[in-house]
């Protein structure tokens, strides 16, 4: 008699086996007291079917993944145009002249790309066949939205190019009399006014004159003298001194001036001393003397008594044109990328139909997939499947 007869082998514990209708992925199964064991697959069944639903946790689906990993790499690459209009609605100068609407265009466009990304993968993996939740279709989508994106950042681009172009046109040579900068002109000259006269001259700022009045362009000429460190705004420095910057002396007055140092009686040192201090010969045959070049005056400051030595309008045309240039500059260079990116998604998916055994076409050629949990058929690596 064998020493592990069938009257003496300990009966085998069954296991619990989920049913079909309670399937995965569902959290709340798998987490069963061990003493669940003891009591059969009946008594199993009902302590398991006693679970209020709320408290079962569904797993991540793939449209969930699909919603969560698109709706980041879209939001990371919309970040750039978002930011620079933030920048734009906190620049008072670029607010002055552009207004407040082309950057809020901007943001309600990103913001109305990301919602139909999120609605578009919603509604695909909800009301769609299980059939065609494939690869394909998914690739698809992706290859869609990239294009959207990228010609999006495009057509943005275009037009902050051109206000950035036209806006420091009109700043420089269209100061006094531009649409956008006569009225801020007829401001600073007011004030400048009030400011050269004798009782606001030594005060500290000329709000403090009396006679002043605040006004939006008055604020806005104060934040460019504050931020640029400039004064006046239209108005270019007045010439008080002109000498050429690099005069020049002929041979003869620089052969009477050495002749006069060799007639005075003094050392030879001395001589010699003040030869080295003379002007030099260039190669043009002309003597470089240190001269003084032009001196210009600028207006006085208006809210400062530092009377900076800079003009606020050829700043702020540099700070609008740079700041516009750049900001266009990288979103056309980032909707072109995006266009590229699109155009090779679209030569792969091409490539994919030529291919003879894809993955696209793998499980329509019989191949099983993987058995749903609590399932009885046995699987094997034969059919594709590990473990």
């Amino acid at each position: 008699r064998l020493p592990y007869s069938s009257a003496r082998r300990p009966a085998r514990r069954r296991l619990l086996v989920a049913p079909r209708h309670v399937a995965p992925p569902y959290i709340g199964m798998q987490q069963l007291d061990p003493r669940d064991l003891a009591g059969g697959p009946v008594r199993n069944l009902a302590r398991v079917r006693r679970i209020p639903q709320h408290l079962a946790v569904k797993l991540k689906s793939p449209g969930f993944v699909c919603m969560a990993l698109g709706g980041t790499i879209i939001c990371l690459l919309l970040m750039q145009p978002v930011w620079n209009s933030i920048l734009m609605l906190h620049n008072p100068v670029l607010l002055h002249f552009l207004g407040k609407n082309p950057p809020a265009i901007i943001i309600t466009a990103c913001v109305c790309l990301v919602v139909l990304y999120l609605l578009s993968v919603f509604l695909f993996f909800r009301y769609n066949k299980k059939a065609s939740q494939s690869e394909q279709n998914v690739l698809l989508i992706a290859n869609v939205f990239t294009m959207m994106l990228g010609a999006l950042v495009l057509i943005i681009s275009m037009p902050i190019r051109r206000t950035g172009m036209s806006l420091q046109s009109e700043i420089l040579e269209k100061c006094q009399h531009g649409v956008q900068t006569h009225g801020l002109y007829m401001t600073y000259v007011r004030s400048l006014a009030l400011r050269r006269t004798s009782g606001c001259a030594s005060k500290e700022s000329v709000d403090m004159c009396q006679g002043f009045s605040e006004t939006p362009n008055t604020d806005l000429l104060k934040d460019m003298e504050f931020k640029y460190k400039c004064s006046g705004w239209g108005t270019p420095p007045t010439l008080e001194a002109h000498q050429p910057v690099a005069g020049s002396i002929s041979f003869l007055q620089l052969d009477e001036q050495q002749a006069g140092l060799q007639d005075r009686p003094s050392s030879a040192a001395a001589r010699a001393w003040s030869f080295k201090k003379l002007p030099q010969l260039n190669s043009g045959g002309a003597a470089q003397a240190p001269t003084q070049g032009p001196v210009y005056v600028y207006p006085p400051t208006l809210f400062s008594l530092r009377n900076f030595q800079a003009t606020c309008d050829g700043m702020a045309a540099r700070d609008c044109s740079y700041f516009l240039t750049d900001t266009a500059d990288g979103l056309y260079y980032e909707g072109l990328y995006l266009m590229i990116i699109s155009i090779g998604i679209g030569f792969l998916k091409l490539l994919s139909f030529c291919m003879k055994d894809n993955i696209f076409t793998r499980n329509k050629k019989g191949r099983p997939g993987h058995p749903e949990y609590g399932g009885t058929d046995r699987r094997y690596v034969s059919q594709g499947v590990l473990g």
